[in-house]
């Protein structure tokens, strides 16, 4: 009780204070005080006139509006001036032989976004009844400009409407209008207002309980829930398409076609949709799993990297050749499969026997193929046996160019492709990208699947990254050093909404009284108690059965083996085919001379 006794006082004061500034221009005999009325309370900066009769100038000489600054339209719309305007304007309309025509084509498209700004209706007849003025009125309710005034001839009284709960005409005094105008509303009386559902997760959370009733979360969704509250008004829901993960180009075009007033989700600004005052930066990142564990049978080829393997390649087939060559010129024949497995016990740390070859050749031959095979020999044991003992992985993804290298596919829906091109992202991203649908996005994301990698906003990449926390080895992680967009945007709105200034602020009052930040840790809690994500299970120790990739290794050497002596066996019998031709050809010449 003793609230409102101190809000109706309030009230009193300041219709007082609004009488006692206006006392001078109420005094005034002269139409044009009106417009120094709006200027001085309204801090009025730029007045449009429409005059749809060019030739006219008993409006412009009866309010003085020839020494105004002012715009003046005729009859072509200005919405290609409307981002050199500013928010201070007041739009002056001459109604008398006014259609609803001109309202239409010129009047609406003007002001686009000024729709909440103030209008003030000009006639030189007397406003003795309400009902003549009802269509125009009623045409301004339903099309969004809810500020408007109407000046007869005569100084007093004006007609205006009150629009809460239902459109109403009725007669009021300049000083009442902008005490109205300066109030704040702050009871929407059950107003029912339009909003666009889906299944967005952390950012709009829509499904149905048991009990048939709907469930709405999120960030966006708890935003829309507390306006509601706050105001008093009703949430009519419109069910988006696929509504379990429906896409943001279907809210957008809901909005385009004005079949909702707002969504309960964040689209791009500069989409050419209203949406309300951009105030986050929101960067996009890209979500790479984390380097794999390596199979077992790549261990025998990680003591070196591929340089000294090389080297060592190189040595071996030097010495082997040169065992061969001192072989064929002491004994004429060629050995080709005993030398080279010669040569490889030497470098596996075993014996090499070259007892037929002479002391001339032998020693020097045993000293090279001892030092190198046992120095490269015991220097891959001692690296092999190290690592055997720790856990080795793949190479990490740290940039664009490791994930083209690993060959990778970024998963992207339509509505994130847009965002790539819109915002001239990378080439070098957008070339590995693959348009999916959202369901299989999001399918991938709930399990954090590491075939592919993803691009989204940094938000949804820590709802989905905080499945793993309590993981030992993680299984995706983002790239925070590599920035693919950053944007603004926030909840789009219907063209000529009645509620976008007060929407906006109370969405400027959700990020400045720090109640943002809690709806974001909220979200992602309710993502876990709705089910929407899940903790991954701890990697526990336990005794597996060995699979094959554990006999991989084996099989390869084995395999390598096999193919290295029919090497040799197919090399040894061409090389003695031909050597037997030649000695034939030679005998023949022999016999015949």
């Amino acid at each position: 009780m003793v609230t409102k006794i101190l809000v109706c006082n309030q009230n009193m004061m300041q219709l007082l204070l609004y009488t006692l500034v206006l006392l001078p221009l109420l005094l005034a005999e002269g139409p044009e005080d009106i417009l120094k009325a709006f200027q001085m309370i309204m801090d009025i900066r730029t007045i449009l006139v429409f005059n749809p009769y060019e030739t006219d100038d008993f409006w412009h000489q009866a309010y003085n509006l020839s020494s105004q600054a002012k715009l003046v339209i005729t009859n072509q719309n200005a919405s290609d001036l409307r981002e050199f305007l500013g928010e201070r304007v007041l739009s002056v309309v001459f109604v008398q032989n006014l259609d609803q025509l001109y309202l239409e084509e010129i009047f609406k498209p003007s002001l686009l976004n000024l729709h909440q700004r103030d209008v003030l209706f000009l006639t030189n007849d007397t406003l003795e009844s309400a009902d003549q003025w009802q269509w125009l009125f009623q045409w301004c309710f339903l099309q969004g400009f809810w500020n408007v005034l109407l000046k007869g001839i005569k100084q007093q009284p004006y007609l205006t409407m009150d629009c809460i709960p239902e459109m109403v005409v009725k007669f009021t005094s300049l000083e009442h209008y902008f005490h109205r105008r300066h109030h704040r509303v702050s009871n929407l009386r059950g107003i029912p207002i339009k909003v666009t559902i889906g299944n967005y997760p952390p950012r709009v959370y829509a499904d149905f309980d048991e009990t048939g009733e709907l469930q709405l979360g999120g960030f966006y969704g708890n935003a829309v829930k507390i306006f509601a509250a706050q105001f008093n008004v009703t949430l009519d829901y419109v069910f988006m398409p696929n509504m379990s993960h429906y896409s943001v180009l279907s809210c957008v075009e809901f909005i385009e076609q004005q079949w909702a007033d707002i969504c309960a989700d964040a689209v791009l600004f500069g989409m050419g949709i209203e949406t309300t005052r951009p105030i986050y930066i929101v960067f996009s990142y890209l979500l790479v799993p984390f380097d794999k564990p390596l199979e077992n049978y790549e261990y025998f080829r990680k003591p070196f990297d591929n340089l000294t393997w090389g080297i060592i390649g190189f040595t071996f087939i030097c010495l082997s050749s040169l065992v061969i060559v001192v072989e064929y010129k002491e004994h004429r024949r060629l050995s080709l499969v005993d030398n080279l497995f010669r040569t490889f016990e030497s470098f596996i740390g075993g014996s090499s026997d070259l007892g037929h070859i002479s002391q001339n050749y032998r020693y020097a031959l045993e000293f090279l193929l001892i030092f190198c095979g046992f120095m490269i020999g015991n220097i891959y044991l001692a690296y092999l046996s190290s690592i055997l003992l720790t856990k080795i992985y793949r190479k990490e993804i740290r940039s664009i160019h490791d994930i083209i290298a690993h060959n990778m596919s970024i998963l992207t829906s339509t509505y994130q492709q847009y965002i790539l091109e819109l915002t001239d992202a990378s080439p070098l991203v957008r070339q590995q990208t693959i348009i999916v649908s959202e369901e299989m996005i999001d399918a991938n994301l709930r399990q954090l699947n590491p075939e592919y990698v993803y691009f989204a906003l940094d938000i949804e990449m820590d709802f989905y990254l905080y499945q793993q926390q309590y993981m030992t080895r993680p299984r995706m992680k983002k790239l925070s050093d590599f920035v693919i967009t950053s944007d603004m945007g926030e909840v789009p709105m219907r063209s000529y909404w009645p509620f976008q200034d007060l929407f906006t602020d109370f969405m400027d009052n959700l990020f400045c009284s720090g109640i943002s930040g809690y709806l974001f840790e909220e979200s992602t809690l309710e993502g876990l108690r709705s089910g929407q994500i899940t903790y991954f299970p701890t990697e526990g120790m336990s005794v597996v059965p060995l699979s094959l990739e554990y006999f991989i290794l084996c099989g390869l050497i084995l395999a390598g083996g096999y193919i290295m002596s029919l090497l040799c066996f197919i090399i040894e019998n061409l090389v003695y085919r031909k050597i037997s031709a030649r000695n034939r050809n030679r005998k023949i010449l022999f016999i015949k001379k």
